[in-house]
C-alpha cells in the first residue's frame, strides 16, 4: 500500500479540514460560487434556433434572438423575411462588439 504524500501548504490546517470534508457549510459555499461560462449569454444558442434545446434557463446560451443583429440586413442592408426575430436596429450591431471586445479584454491566457 502507497502511503499518502503531503504537499506543504501555507494555509491553516483548519481551512485545508473545512474543504477535504463535505460539511454542510462547504457544500453551500460551493453552490453559491459564480460557475458561469466565460461566454456566458453572449452567444445565441443553435438548438433554440431550431426548437431543440433541452436545457431551458439552465442554457448557458442566450435564447433572445432580439439581441443580436439580423446578419441579411447588416451585410446585404436588405432582409427579405417576413417576420425576422433578430434585431435590425444599428445600435444592437455596436452593443454586440462593444460586448465582444469587453469580453476578450477580461479573459486572460492560462499560458501567460
Amino acid at each position: 500500500m502507497m502511503r499518502k504524500l503531503t504537499v506543504p501548504t501555507n494555509k491553516d490546517i483548519s481551512y485545508l479540514l473545512k474543504y477535504r470534508t463535505y460539511s454542510s457549510e462547504c457544500i453551500e459555499e460551493l453552490k453559491c460560487m459564480d460557475k458561469k461560462p466565460f461566454n456566458y449569454r453572449t452567444s445565441l444558442c443553435k438548438f433554440f434556433l431550431v426548437s431543440a434545446c433541452t436545457r431551458g434557463e439552465e442554457c448557458a446560451y442566450s435564447h433572445d434572438t432580439t439581441q443580436f443583429p439580423c446578419k441579411a440586413f447588416f451585410i446585404r442592408k436588405n432582409c427579405k423575411r417576413k417576420i425576422c426575430m433578430f434585431s435590425h436596429d444599428p445600435k444592437t450591431l455596436d452593443k454586440l462588439d462593444v460586448d465582444l471586445t469587453e469580453d476578450e479584454n477580461k479573459f486572460e491566457s492560462p499560458l501567460s
